[in-house]
């Protein structure tokens, strides 16, 4: 008797079927923190610089911190008026929201509409008043998926009250001492979102702390420094951290804030760092900063390095710098590269950089 024979689709259908099971448990799995275990912190005294502390650290944590307790004491003293009705409506507006956007292995269905949902919920989120915040910062504190308070973390930062740069720093605190280091860096981000005069003090203050938590994360509140609009009051900060941060990291974020601050009154003292910095990336950066001033002094600086420095990349970042400076004696520097510089694709950027300053009237 001839064997029946079996659909060839079956097989296929069966492992696709298997596939998007997985797929969906790993999700779930995903979507909820697990809890950290306990773990003894050592009594040795925490370390005063960032040259005593790794790059990337695994944070060990000795208790659960309440949370709790110290949002409800930023909102006693906040002195906001709380409408509970209002809260009200908008919690039971934002539970229906949340729940459009999570997923289960159980149910499907929300993946489809996934991306509008979450638009949605952030639009509405944009929408809320400062006189929101404490219930946001309680429903931070409520929420177990971490897709979710990333969301509630980045509606604080574009609200930007006081009391929300606030709750923002408390739960960076938070995260830091249960070991959530993406945590850590969405709030630094969301903190970033709120430009205001409180929020640059907040941010100075972070990097004046010398816990080691804070030590470890002295690029990212540079970097947040750097991105925020009175960015130009920070300029003796970022040449300070320059000068003396043992992490290149942590220097070429400096750098690259003091490109963003483009003040004029740095350029001598950006001089002087590239007379000792080694790092070809913090030199690129700091060569940026040069370029964007638009400080004609400069050129000779950034001709001699153009001209003598052994990295190639950072010969071209001495060839755009002087491009973006502009003028005649940037395009003379420019022509005087092109004939001196042995790599190829560097003198080629060189003589593009010269025709196209010449095409502007130089």
């Amino acid at each position: 008797m001839e064997p029946k024979k079996t659909n060839p689709l079956i097989p296929i259908l069966m492992g696709t079927i298997t596939l998007l099971f997985v797929a969906l448990v790993a999700f779930r799995l995903l979507q909820a923190d697990p809890a950290p275990a306990p773990a003894q912190v050592p009594a040795a005294s925490v370390a005063k610089s960032t040259d005593d502390l790794p790059e990337h650290p695994e944070v060990e944590v000795a208790h659960i911190p309440d949370e709790k307790s110290r949002f409800e004491k930023l909102i006693a003293g906040s002195g906001i008026d709380r409408d509970l009705a209002e809260e009200a409506r908008v919690r039971a507006k934002l539970k229906e929201m949340f729940e459009k956007i999570h997923i289960t292995q159980e149910d499907f269905t929300n993946a489809y509409d996934y991306q509008d949902n979450r638009q949605a919920l952030e639009d509405y989120l944009a929408s809320l008043p400062p006189e929101m915040v404490p219930l946001l910062m309680e429903l931070l504190e409520e929420e177990k998926y971490f897709v979710s308070r990333y969301i509630l973390i980045r509606a604080l930062g574009e609200i930007g009250s006081d009391l929300a740069a606030d709750a923002l720093i408390a739960r960076f605190d938070y995260a830091l001492e249960v070991g959530k280091a993406k945590e850590v860096e969405r709030t630094m981000e969301a903190l970033g979102l709120v430009d205001s005069a409180y929020s640059f003090d907040a941010l100075h203050d972070l990097l004046d702390r010398d816990d080691e938590g804070a030590l470890r994360n002295r690029t990212r509140f540079v970097m947040e420094l750097g991105n925020h609009s009175m960015n130009k009051q920070a300029v003796p900060t970022f040449l300070s951290i320059a000068r003396e941060s043992g992490h290149p990291r942590t220097r070429e974020a400096s750098a690259r804030a003091l490109k963003q601050a483009a003040d004029p009154k740095s350029v001598v003292e950006i001089e002087r760092l590239l007379e000792t910095e080694r790092s070809p990336y913090v030199r690129q950066s700091l060569m940026g900063a040069l370029g964007v001033t638009g400080d004609r002094n400069s050129l000779r600086v950034l001709e001699n390095i153009g001209r003598t420095d052994d990295d190639v990349s950072t010969r071209a970042s001495a060839v755009q710098a002087i491009y973006r400076i502009g003028g005649t004696e940037a395009r003379e520097a420019l022509q005087r590269l092109a004939e001196s510089e042995e790599n190829e694709s560097n003198r080629a950027r060189a003589v593009r950089q010269a025709l196209a300053l010449e095409e502007r009237g130089f």
